[in-house]
């Protein structure tokens, strides 16, 4: 959602509330913006072979490769 948009629901809000969902709106743009870049570079040291990701049921998780294993 963008900011203008926010702009324009929030006139339906009183202030207080209009406040809390900028600030709620700001705070998950930045969590998603974090959560693509530990992904990313997640996905780079799968790459390199330093970690190993695991997806069951819609959810990745990444473990240490460990490298006697691996050779």
């Amino acid at each position: 959602m963008s900011l203008q948009d926010l702009k324009r629901q929030a006139t339906q809000f009183p202030a207080s509330k209009r406040l809390e969902l900028v600030c709620g709106s700001v705070h998950q743009q930045i969590y998603q913006g974090k959560l693509v870049a530990i992904t990313e570079n997640l996905e780079r040291l799968e790459w390199f072979g330093l970690v190993i990701s695991d997806t069951r049921d819609c959810l990745t998780t990444w473990h240490h490769a460990d490298s006697a294993k691996a050779a």
